[in-house]
């Protein structure tokens, strides 16, 4: 397991598909390490240790406190890269719109929380998604909203989005967003 120093939020990246219906596009970013759980980490074999400088890590239990953390995975460090999540939002018509989001992490999760916010001309939205992941490292959801208000709209990943890692690590997503336009 390794470490590395703290990173600026990573960039989000759209890539755009022409389909039979128009333009399609989805947005994708790369997750960070925002904090540890240290009872996920105790609970699957792993301690949370902290450098001289401050910045907090994960090992295996038994791991000679003499080792250095490396570069080598990121993903046991806050700031650290430990997956990317997804947010695909379009219009379907009959002012109705389907969002598929979630997230493939580099380490197998215990649980992940996962919160969607839609906007348009008639208000917000929120939707909701949790529980627990069995040691995968993917989860995604799919979804159809009707009742919608027709005209520009736009749906985001809140930054509190998250996967508990097995080794305690909290893999955050960056808040990535998406618009279409309702009809």
């Amino acid at each position: 397991m390794g470490a590395t120093l703290l990173g600026t939020a990573p960039a989000q990246a759209a890539t755009t598909t022409a389909t039979g219906g128009g333009a399609h596009r989805v947005v994708t970013q790369a997750m960070t390490v925002t904090g540890f759980n240290v009872k996920v980490a105790a609970a699957h074999g792993y301690e949370i240790r902290t450098t001289p400088s401050g910045v907090q890590y994960s090992v295996k239990k038994g791991t000679p406190s003499t080792a250095t953390p490396s570069i080598a995975h990121p993903n046991t460090t806050i700031g650290g890269n430990c997956g990317s999540s997804y947010i695909d939002y379009n219009a379907v018509g009959n002012l109705s719109v389907k969002v598929q989001t979630g997230f493939n992490v580099d380490e197998p999760a215990t649980s992940y929380w996962w919160l969607v916010v839609m906007k348009d001309n008639g208000g917000q939205s929120s939707h909701t998604w949790s529980g627990g992941l069995l040691l995968r490292t993917s989860w995604g959801v799919t979804r159809t909203f009707g009742g919608m208000t027709a005209g520009e709209s736009d749906a985001y990943v809140s930054t509190g989005s998250s996967a508990i890692l097995v080794d305690g690590s909290v893999c955050t997503s960056g808040g990535l967003e998406d618009f279409t336009w309702i009809y």
